[in-house]
């Protein structure tokens, strides 16, 4: 059998981005239409009425990092983008296993910390029961920079002007 080498193919590429956060988005938004890479992101399902990205994307778990490793090989992905939220820990562990698992490129987007200003009155506590029974109703307004799932820690607080993001 004879082949005929062919110049300039191009090879399509499978990236998957974990995502469902603005950096998430902005990352679809910069490869929609690229003509090498196909972007599939990813989202938890958590939203009630998600925002859609521009290129594929698919809604739900995986089935922990098994199932995300099983994922990735059914669909040829050769590299990974872990663009969660930070509150979403257990996706970027799973990812962290299922790519050292399939020997995929991993990379992490890490948004950097919120930095204290000056007047800002911040009380760090371990967790969002805590934050509920540490904030003193003074009439002022409190600003909660947590997920969604911590919020119910704070139901009971009616004393309180409370803000989420």
């Amino acid at each position: 059998m004879k082949y005929k080498a062919v110049k300039n193919t191009i090879v399509k590429k499978n990236l998957l981005i974990l995502g469902g956060s603005g950096e998430g988005f902005a990352l679809d938004k910069a490869l929609a239409g690229h003509p090498v890479i196909t972007a599939t992101t990813s989202f938890a399902g958590r939203t009630s009425v998600p925002r859609k990205p521009l290129g594929p994307y698919r809604t739900g778990g995986f089935g922990g990092a098994e199932g995300l490793a099983s994922y990735i090989q059914a669909h040829h992905f050769g590299a990974i983008i872990d663009a969660t939220h930070p509150f979403a820990s257990q996706i970027s562990r799973n990812a962290a296993i299922a790519a050292q698992a399939t020997s995929t490129p991993l990379v992490h987007i890490i948004r950097p910390p919120w930095r204290r200003q000056p007047g800002d009155n911040w009380i760090m506590v371990p967790t969002s029961q805590a934050a509920a029974a540490a904030l003193i109703p003074d009439h002022s307004p409190t600003l909660l920079t947590i997920g969604r799932l911590e919020l119910d820690a704070f139901a009971t607080r009616t004393d309180l002007r409370l803000f989420a993001r």
